[in-house]
């Protein structure tokens, strides 16, 4: 019964990745690392580190729509998964430098 759950997850991860759903391929990674082999697990390093990468890429474009359409608090809010989700990268490092700013900005209320 294991071995069939483990692959249909398998086909899931793939079919996500393919389909370029990156929250649901992050979702399944998390529910096979249960199953894996370490060897099995280094067999999909690659194609984990591509959907982690795609993930960070995405908040970092998503990031950068609320700052440009001063969203201030959407700005904090995202600010805040990258660095939580990607405390070590180095979008994380830049959001950082930038979260005191935002706050403010977040807890001022626009003129009209």
């Amino acid at each position: 019964a294991a071995a069939r759950h483990k692959r249909e997850l398998l086909q899931a991860y793939d079919e996500a990745v393919r389909k370029n759903d990156i929250d649901g391929s992050i979702e399944l990674l998390q529910e096979l690392d249960r199953y894996l082999t370490p060897q099995e697990a280094a067999a999909m390093e690659e194609s984990a580190r591509g959907v982690f990468r795609a993930k960070l890429h995405n908040l970092g474009v998503q990031f950068a729509i609320c700052v440009t359409e001063e969203r201030w608090s959407d700005a904090l809010t995202t600010g805040e998964q990258i660095i939580n989700e990607f405390p070590n990268s180095r979008m994380a490092h830049e959001v950082r430098d930038k979260m005191d700013m935002l706050r403010t900005r977040a807890s001022t209320p626009t003129q009209a």
